[in-house]
Formats: structure tokens, sequence, C-alpha cells
């Protein structure tokens, strides 16, 4: 039997059997708003759902776990991630613009409403009968096309990762879970 992967939020990317996105850019990918919509599916039809870089757009966040849950099997997994809002800049002076009023991409309805940390990840799959199997940071590739803004973000995140604070310099958390029951 075929594996079914629920891939949420999917934009541009293929892995996956089912794709849904608020913007469809192609044929097979599903319109849903999940900030107003349920999964138009079945309960435990996915052995694996996938999340990335959705739920700090995303109001209700209980809900959509709760969701995620309904639509995976028992034993299936879960896969999310988010912005670390431990990241020295998401928390320092870029804070006041990225969440909640950001406008990203010209399109008005893309903005930020959360911010997470490992402990708030682990958290939301603990409570929605998940068990947590693995927990990473993930660096992303600096985008400034200017010198000094890029070695200056390259500078601190080096210093960072000397120190015991190491995760301020990651700006993305990764976590996997399987459903319990």
């Amino acid at each position: 039997m075929k594996k079914r992967i629920l891939n949420m939020g999917c934009k541009e990317d293929t892995y996956g059997t089912d794709f849904i996105d608020l913007y469809p850019t192609r044929n097979e990918i599903k319109k849903v708003d999940l900030n107003i919509d349920n999964l138009p599916y079945e309960d435990n039809t996915f052995d694996e759902v996938i999340c990335m870089d959705l739920i700090t757009h995303l109001v209700r966040v209980g809900k959509i776990m709760k969701e995620m849950n309904r639509v995976l099997k028992v034993g299936g997994k879960l896969k999310l991630s988010a912005d670390n809002s431990n990241y020295w800049l998401y928390s320092s002076w870029n804070s006041s613009n990225r969440w909640g009023r950001i406008n990203l991409k010209g399109n008005s309805n893309y903005k930020c409403y959360q911010n997470f940390t490992d402990a708030h990840l682990s958290n939301y799959l603990i409570f929605y009968d998940f068990k947590v199997i693995n927990l990473k940071y993930i660096f992303l590739k600096e985008t400034s096309i200017y010198f000094f803004r890029k070695w200056f973000k390259r500078f601190v995140n080096g210093l960072l990762l000397l120190t015991p604070f190491d995760k301020l310099s990651y700006k993305r958390i990764e976590i996997e879970g399987v459903k319990i029951k």
C-alpha cells in the first residue's frame, strides 16, 4: 500500500501525495484557508503530515494541531517548522516589523501572527497527543545583497555559537513527532 503524505502550505514543494495551500500554484493543490477551514480529509488518512513554515501564519494554532492529529493515523509522523522567536534579530529591533504587521512579497494577506520557541512547539505536540522524536535548530542562508549586513549577521551568529546562548543564532526550529493516540 502506498504511503500517503499530506504537505500543508506546500508552495512549490512536490514532496508528498496530497497538497494544500491558500495560494495553489499547481492543479493538484487543494485551496484551503487553514485559518477558517478544516482539513478536507477523513480521519486517520495519512501516514505523514508535513507543515513547514506555515503555523507562524495561522491565527489558531491549536485548531490546526487538532486537525493534523485527526487526519494522521496512529503511529503517523508529523514534521513541522517555524521561525525561532529566540533568534537574536527577531527578538531585537526587527521584531516590531516582523510579527503581526509584516507584508511580505506584496501580499497583504501574508502575515506572521505567532512566534515559537522549542518549548512552545514541544508543548503543542505533547498537548495534542504526539511524542516528540526530534527537534533541531536550522540555519537559513543569508539572503541580504548588502555585504556589511551579511557579514554582520554572520559575525554575530558565529559569536553566539561560542556561548551558552547558541540557540539565539538559529532562525528556524524543526520538530518531528509521532501520533500516540
